[in-house]
């Protein structure tokens, strides 16, 4: 039968080119068009490959799409005539076939099979975006071309689509849209060409598009036979020349931080930046500005060798070649010097205290730990350690007294703020819960609980006549069994705690074998 525009359409049933519906089985009627007045048309299918699709609904896309092209297999396909493309969007658009690619019918169908689906989001207005440039970018579209694009999604924009759509306007693009199931009819409204009704179809499924084929491929084919809609020019306005702007610090640090701006309008052949410490009132330090010249296409500069907790002026001025222009400036603070992070007390002794850090990034001289004298009177503690350290041990403390301990992490600049913490050594204790019981008549048990920080135990046993034995323990006994005693006999058991070379109290008990 003969439609308008010379589009013959007849029925023929047609295996399904799918590997899955192959499997199956499946055997699709399509309605086939053959659209024969087409002369040149550049026609690109933009297919959304969001997760909501997936790989089953997005065979049925690629069947759909193969449908249509194979209308124009009277046509004459390639540079001399028509051209297909195929972008697919999800995160991010690709142009899985440029309009390039292929000069005959069968290849663009055989690249349409192979088409590999990705998944992820929806963004629709960078899609369009990418339509306009590179889709159908100068170097690739053709003046007397009509440029065709057919949007095929299933939901709405993730991202705003008005201004890339006036855009693909703009640029001459006929743009069809095919909503499916759960797309927004109105958004697709303001995507689509004028007039809308005439470029917007609706699916019911993906599993349903052959029923929407024939309509959309006469649409095609009809705007493919037409002249190429007109490309928007606008006229050029003499460009105002404006000094950089939106003058911003980031990564600030004790040493450096960094500046970004807006770049300056007209011939700009570099910038000149000055670095300026201020006094505490906010005066220039004249004698002490730098200057950094840079060039005209650096928006962006890491300024260095800065003081720490300075305030600092930074102007940035536009140059030309005949004169220096607009400048902005801002003021900010350096950071201080970084301190040491995670200062803590590792291990308590009698007379020690074990000290661990965090050191901070950056080029050390070293760490400095001191006790002050306010803390304690008549003793001052002092050291001064390497930067490649982060554990020192404090002796020649007093036994169970806190001392408060600061640490300087120390820069080639100068000191950073102190940390500090409380630390407190150990007791002398007695040993606790000492029970002793007979296990046999020559022989008794002595237990007792482990005393903190002790490094061993000294148990010594006496008999009645005098006789005195005794055993060093180390600190990982918290019993032992004693023999070899008279049978009988009331026998004195003593016991204290070892800490290193200094030795504890003594507890004492009786026991009668």
């Amino acid at each position: 039968m003969l439609g308008r525009h010379g589009l013959e359409t007849y029925v023929t049933p047609s295996e399904s080119w799918d590997c899955s519906q192959r499997k199956r089985g499946a055997i699709i009627e399509e309605r086939k068009l053959a659209c024969r007045t087409v002369v040149q048309a550049d026609i690109v299918f933009l297919v959304d490959e969001s997760w909501s699709v997936g790989q089953t609904s997005f065979s049925s896309v690629k069947g759909f799409i193969s449908a249509i092209i194979s209308s124009f297999q009277d046509s004459v396909v390639g540079a001399e005539g028509v051209r297909f493309g195929v972008t697919v969007f999800g995160d991010v658009p690709r142009m899985r076939i440029a309009l390039t690619d292929y000069g005959s019918l069968e290849e663009v169908l055989r690249a349409i099979r192979d088409l590999p689906y990705e998944g992820g989001s929806r963004r629709i207005g960078d899609a369009l975006q990418y339509l306009v440039d590179p889709v159908f970018s100068p170097a690739i579209s053709r003046d007397h071309a009509p440029k065709i694009a057919v949007l095929i999604t299933n939901g709405r924009s993730d991202d705003k689509v008005d201004a890339a759509a006036r855009a693909v306007a703009d640029n001459g693009i006929s743009l069809f849209a095919v909503g499916v199931r759960g797309a927004d009819q109105s958004e697709l409204r303001r995507i689509v060409s004028e007039p809308q009704e005439e470029h917007l179809l609706l699916g019911a499924e993906f599993s349903l598009l052959e029923t929407i084929l024939p309509k959309l491929s006469r649409r095609v084919c009809f705007t493919a036979s037409e002249p190429p809609r007109p490309v928007k020019t606008y006229q050029p306005v003499e460009e105002r020349v404006v000094g950089p702007r939106d003058l911003q610090v980031s990564e600030l640090a004790h040493s450096s931080l960094r500046l970004t701006w807006s770049q300056a309008t007209g011939d700009v052949t570099g910038y000149r930046l000055l670095v300026t410490p201020l006094t505490s009132r906010g005066h220039l330090l004249a004698p002490q500005q730098r200057q950094i010249d840079l060039k005209a296409d650096v928006s962006t500069a890491l300024v260095t060798e800065l003081s720490p907790k300075t305030d600092y002026s930074l102007t940035v001025y536009a140059i030309y070649p005949s004169l220096i222009g607009d400048s902005v400036t801002v003021t900010t603070q350096t950071t201080p010097l970084p301190q040491v992070s995670n200062f803590r007390v590792i291990e308590e002794g009698l007379f020690s205290l074990r000290l661990g850090w965090t050191p901070p990034l950056g080029k050390l001289s070293g760490f400095k730990i001191f006790i002050p004298r306010s803390n304690r009177p008549g003793f001052t503690y002092e050291q001064l350690l390497p930067g490649d350290t982060s554990s020192h041990v404090i002796d020649s403390l007093e036994e169970d007294k806190k001392y408060t301990i600061s640490i300087y992490a120390v820069y080639p600049q100068g000191p950073s703020e102190p940390v500090s913490i409380v630390g407190k050594t150990l007791k002398l204790v007695p040993v606790q819960q000492f029970l002793v019981q007979n296990a046999t008549t020559d022989t008794v048990q002595a237990r007792w609980a482990s005393v903190r920080g002790a490094t061993g135990y000294r148990l010594t046993w006496a008999s009645p006549d005098g006789h005195i034995e005794n055993i060093n323990l180390g600190d990982n006994f918290n019993f032992y069994m004693i023999q070899g005693l008279h049978p009988g006999s009331e026998h004195t058991i003593t016991i204290n705690p070892i800490f290193g070379d200094i030795e504890g109290p003594v507890i004492t008990t009786t026991v009668k074998t």
